[in-house]
């Protein structure tokens, strides 16, 4: 074989390492792009926004009860429970207190709420009250919360009975609190955009 053959042998074995390898740095690439260019993406049943944050950490609302006959049409977990999820840590809840407004809905709108808006415009809505429908009363809330507020759960802060609480007041405030663990309260969900 001649030197000519074996680079013609040797350049035609490895063109198809090479396409593939370029195929497959387009296609991740592109799911990349895709992911950026998403405000909201569903995962597991859940839909997460994209706040703009620098984190890149996606939050969801409130995640919604499946039991249809409930009166309480959001998932409430005591902390123990809601711990085991991906629920948020101080630092992230930090960071959308920091760079995001909270602005208060219409009270025409029920239940009452507030939204959560990030820098890249995206909304989150968080009710801050419980209403009657049909002679029911529709728990947006969780257990023993003060009038105008809503609380979630916050990751890995157990000190003693207490948790740390993310805080939403009808104020249009967030911030942070201890409540009793055993009670039950509204489960929002984090991920990172480096998880997907």
């Amino acid at each position: 074989m001649t030197k000519e053959e074996f680079a013609q042998n040797y350049a035609n074995e490895n063109v198809a390492n090479l396409t593939s390898a370029i195929m497959e740095a387009y296609l991740e690439g592109y799911k990349q792009g895709e992911l950026k260019a998403a405000s909201t993406i569903d995962i597991d049943g859940v839909t997460y926004y994209d706040l703009g944050l620098e984190s890149g950490t996606l939050w969801s609302k409130p995640i919604i009860n499946n039991n249809r006959s409930s009166t309480r049409p959001l998932t409430m977990l005591p902390y123990m429970e809601a711990n085991k999820l991906n629920i948020p840590t101080i630092e992230q809840l930090n960071e959308l207190i920091n760079f995001c407004m909270i602005k208060k809905r219409a009270t025409n709108i029920l239940p009452k709420s507030v939204e959560i808006i990030g820098v890249s415009g995206q909304r989150i809505t968080i009710a801050y009250d419980n209403y009657l429908s049909g002679g029911n009363t529709i728990h947006y809330i969780g257990e023993n919360i003060p009038e105008g507020h809503n609380y979630f759960w916050i990751k890995d802060s157990l000190e003693g009975c207490k948790a740390l609480v993310g805080v939403i007041s009808s104020s249009e405030w967030m911030g942070t609190d201890t409540h009793f663990a055993g009670y039950s309260l509204p489960v929002i969900l984090v991920k990172s955009k480096n998880e997907i």
